[in-house]
């Protein structure tokens, strides 16, 4: 009895993984987006650290103030 309990709550949590339909996939990326040079995770990487230097130096603008 135990068990059949158990294999019924195990039922309820393990779904078979299924492929997916051809039909429902994310499209292809732009040709623009393809076209750049800079992956994305550069680009912030670069956004980020222009933020920083401005902070930064804003920040040591102030001080000498």
């Amino acid at each position: 009895m135990l068990d059949e309990v158990r294999r019924r709550e195990r039922a309820l949590w393990v779904h078979p993984s299924e492929p997916i339909p051809v039909d429902r996939r994310p499209p292809p990326p732009s040709d623009r987006m393809g076209a750049c040079h800079m992956p994305g995770h550069h680009f912030l990487a670069v956004v980020i650290g222009w933020g920083a230097l401005v902070a930064v130096l804003l920040g040591l603008v102030l001080a000498i103030r």
